[in-house]
């Protein structure tokens, strides 16, 4: 849908500039616009404690791996209940969002997973403050057995936004 509507606007600019493109300028157009929108790349300005990237990019599609409250600069899990591990866990998935271009107003989807669904009300109120209001993104919230180092909460978050 996206590739469809650059497309269109392309040519349709070529058109009205005068200039009509042949079928192999036509056939190029379109095939650089679907490659560039399959490019994939990762980003990790987090320290991670596995294998795996914080975030992948796919066309416009930017996936973040769950965040939890670790400060960056001790690699410790934040220390002062739910509200400051939620502070935390947002600030580290923003920075992956910025790191990235993006910013919490990309964000369509995001995944919460709670230790103690009892903690939801507290998070709630923190992780409203990091989002524009009528731009909410979808969210579901789980409670879990456990999360990685013990952590309280882990967030996860899909964003999107149109690519050059």
């Amino acid at each position: 849908m996206v590739q469809s509507a650059l497309i269109a606007t392309l040519l349709l600019s070529l058109l009205v500039s005068g200039c009509s493109p042949g079928e192999e300028d036509l056939r190029r157009m379109i095939h650089d616009e679907i490659i560039r929108s399959q490019t994939r790349a990762v980003f990790d300005p987090v320290e991670t404690i596995g294998p795996y990237s914080p975030a992948v990019r796919a066309g416009g599609y930017i996936f973040v791996s769950g965040q939890i409250g670790i400060d960056q600069e001790t690699g410790n899990l934040v220390t002062g209940g739910i509200e400051d591990e939620t502070r935390r866990a947002l600030e580290n998935l923003m920075l992956v969002l910025r790191s990235a271009g993006y910013d919490s107003s990309h964000v369509v989807s995001t995944t919460v997973f709670l230790r103690r669904m009892e903690d939801y009300p507290l998070m709630n109120q923190i992780y409203g403050g990091y989002f524009e209001e009528k731009n909410y993104p979808a969210r579901t919230a789980v409670s879990v057995v456990d999360l990685p180092r013990g952590a309280s909460v882990e967030i996860t978050a899909v964003a999107f936004k149109q690519t050059d």
